[in-house]
């Protein structure tokens, strides 16, 4: 079967249009791309389209417009989620503006969302007094800091965790959470 990947949050798909450019396996692939933000997706398609005519490689897309607020009535059980089942399910930069209790609330969503053997990768930057200093201080950019030990209390009882720090940077901590092979959750 394909390979099923939800991006949240997925500003201007980088790393989807790099994977289309550089792997002819992106043509197996189906990508669901979630965005609070109508122009953010609009972006996203032309550059989807920029991507396909280039390589000339197809791979399966849909679009998805989704508030903040619908995806947390979701989270609360407050309004029906829709049913889908993913192998990867990714979030970057939603995380550094939200609370422990509602970061908690959203891994658990995407973690029903997944496969069996599937993972869920959610980011936030981590406390360190450079980062701090330039986006506060010069910036007045103000985010919610986590620690490795912050983000493993987010997921408690939720598949195998592991949070580490492994872009270039430095200051940007990747939480994954892997569901084992054998769960076999009821949606």
């Amino acid at each position: 079967r394909p390979f099923k990947s939800l991006s949240i949050g997925c500003g201007p798909i980088n790393e989807i249009v790099r994977f289309i450019h550089e792997d002819e396996l992106s043509e197996g692939c189906e990508f669901h791309l979630m965005d609070f933000n109508e122009p953010t997706l609009e972006y996203a398609q032309n550059r989807y389209r920029k991507v396909i005519s280039d390589t000339g490689r197809r791979c399966e897309v849909k679009w998805i417009h989704k508030s903040i607020h619908e995806l947390l009535a979701e989270a609360k059980g407050k309004k029906d989620s829709f049913d889908p089942v993913y192998d990867y399910v990714y979030c970057a930069g939603l995380f550094d503006y939200l609370s422990k209790r509602i970061c908690s609330r959203l891994i658990e969503l995407y973690y029903s969302w997944i496969n069996p053997g599937g993972l869920v990768n959610v980011t936030n930057v981590a406390h360190s007094d450079p980062i701090v200093v330039s986006l506060e201080l010069l910036m007045e950019w103000y985010l919610i800091y986590r620690s490795s030990d912050d983000m493993l209390a987010m997921t408690p009882g939720l598949g195998t965790q592991h949070v580490s720090v492994d872009d270039e940077t430095g200051i940007n901590l990747f939480l994954e959470v892997r569901k084992d092979e054998d769960c076999h959750d009821e949606r």
